[in-house]
């Protein structure tokens, strides 16, 4: 698991939290009907309601419990604390604890197992869902749904279970932290609100993706760690998420897809973020303030990521618009980095080895940008590319199986400041392309040609250093004409 973290990307995100407030209750809180001050600890053996704001604590466990549910919170400022205590379902429905329409609402410590869903909040407002286990849950281990906003839900486990966390149509502000998420047949964490943080968490073999954003802005998903399951995080019609410095391995599927999620970053939003502060007797206290802050919404980031040993695609981006994929580490996926049907998507600074396919594959896309990446040791081409007006520009190419870059069927590409060498085929290979340019680039020792046009026209190739590749250094064949080809000697 990462080491603990409290910021990223200018958010504050200081997680371990709890929602406990240092007031004096009125009379008739649960403190005052057990005939002590506001702040005794009120004892809890059985499935019931708490409906007055207190200190409350189980303290025994229950078992074959049956109904719709175990113990509801219908008060704000309740914390409830499990001192390990099982609630445990025998024929029963609902959650083992739900919290409804309430504010400051804090649950920690309860074993939860058999129930549809450990715990759940329904339209809270605050609160923190810290240091529980949950087992053999068929909904979610945890669940924010109906506006649910400014909840930590931090440093839980949760095993045999469809979704480890799921944060619906909840609100915004939300942090999901430090959990170890395990043995899920659906996903590990599932996102559908607005400015949600989903960082530092364990999870391990989600049949439905490790963390999954669907329909949401600006959701943080960073510092996790994920291995095995099928998917890794998956990004479909949302928009400014930053998808940062995961680590991936042995995920079967793609490690990070994002489809559908186009930007425009100009649009300037409301949102709410929580403020966490303070503590009680050690434990940490956390308000919600509730403000909104108007900012604009970033365009989405995977950035900084380690993917490892999967069976599919590495990083996928899909019908997407305005993005970028930067300072990623990709060794032996499919392709390393896919980019389909996308518009200006900028895939810089990685490095990608031991891909399958292609190091990067541009396909059927338009005005993306491929630079300063490092593409090793690839099964088929450093750089392939299918579409109009991409550019491929100051990357590095090498001991690819078959070309270092490969353009075809496409129309005013530009190719430049590119080192393709040692590659077991071509250095640079254009087919059916035109209105090129391959300008600058240094093209040698590759095991067939240095550069090779086939079927393009009007293509500039001037000013490249290329030798010692084993055929020609530079040819043109299968209709190629029109083309402007200059001096090109090392």
């Amino acid at each position: 698991m990462h080491p603990r973290s409290t910021q990223f990307a200018g958010r504050t995100a200081a997680v371990f939290v709890a929602v406990l407030v240092t007031v004096s209750f009125a009379a008739g809180a649960a403190g005052a009907r057990a005939g002590t001050d506001s702040a005794a600890t009120v004892g809890v053996s059985s499935c019931g309601t708490i409906d007055a704001p207190g200190f409350y604590e189980l303290t025994a466990n229950v078992t074959n419990a049956t109904g719709d549910g175990c113990i509801e919170i219908t008060a704000d400022r309740v914390f409830l604390r499990g001192n390990g205590h099982v609630l445990a379902a025998g024929n029963a429905t609902g959650a083992a604890v739900t919290a409804t329409d309430a504010e400051q609402v804090s649950v920690t410590g309860i074993t939860a197992t058999g129930w549809q869903t450990g715990v759940a909040f329904r339209n809270v407002s605050g609160g923190t869902i810290l240091g529980n286990t949950v087992s053999d849950a068929a909904v979610a281990g945890v669940s924010l749904r109906d506006g649910t906003g400014g909840v930590a839900v931090t440093e839980n486990r949760v095993s045999n279970a469809s979704t480890g966390v799921s944060v619906g149509d909840a609100g915004e502000g939300n942090v999901v932290s430090g959990n170890d998420l395990a043995d899920l047949s659906n996903a590990g964490v599932s996102v559908a609100a607005d400015e949600t943080d989903v960082v530092d968490n364990d999870v391990t073999d989600a049949l439905g993706g490790a963390v999954r954003v669907t329909g949401a802005q600006s959701a943080l998903v960073a510092n996790n760690t994920v291995r095995g399951g099928i998917g890794g995080v998956l990004v479909s019609n949302s928009s400014g998420v930053t998808v940062r410095a995961n680590d991936f391995g042995g995920v079967d599927g793609a490690s990070v897809l994002v489809e559908g999620a186009a930007n425009d970053t100009g649009d300037a939003q409301p949102s709410a973020r929580p403020s966490w502060t303070g503590d009680f007797d050690g434990v940490p206290v956390g308000l919600f303030d509730g403000a909104l802050v108007t900012q604009p919404v970033p365009e989405t980031q995977v950035a900084n990521n380690t993917v490892a040993n999967g069976s599919g695609y590495g990083i996928v981006f899909r019908e997407t618009a305005t993005a970028t994929i930067a300072g990623n580490d990709v060794t032996g996926a499919r392709d390393g980095i896919r980019v389909h049907n996308a518009t200006n998507v900028t895939v810089t600074g990685n490095v990608v080895t031991n891909s399958t396919d292609d190091g990067v594959a541009v396909a059927n896309a338009t005005g993306n940008v491929v630079e300063a990446n490092r593409l090793l040791d690839n099964g088929d081409d450093g750089v392939y590319v299918v579409g109009s007006n991409n550019t491929v520009a100051n990357n590095t190419a090498r001991r690819n199986a078959d070309d270092g870059v490969d353009v075809q069927s496409a129309v005013g590409a530009t190719v430049t400041g590119n080192v393709a060498s040692d590659n077991g085929d071509d250095g640079i290979y254009l087919r059916g392309v035109r209105d090129a340019v391959v300008r600058f680039n240094t093209v040698r020792e590759n095991v067939d040609d240095g550069v090779d046009l086939r079927g393009s026209t009007n293509t500039v190739v001037r000013g490249n250093a290329v030798c010692l590749n084993r055929h020609d250094d530079l040819v043109a064949r299968n209709g190629s004409r029109a083309n402007s080809v200059g001096p090109n000697d090392c």
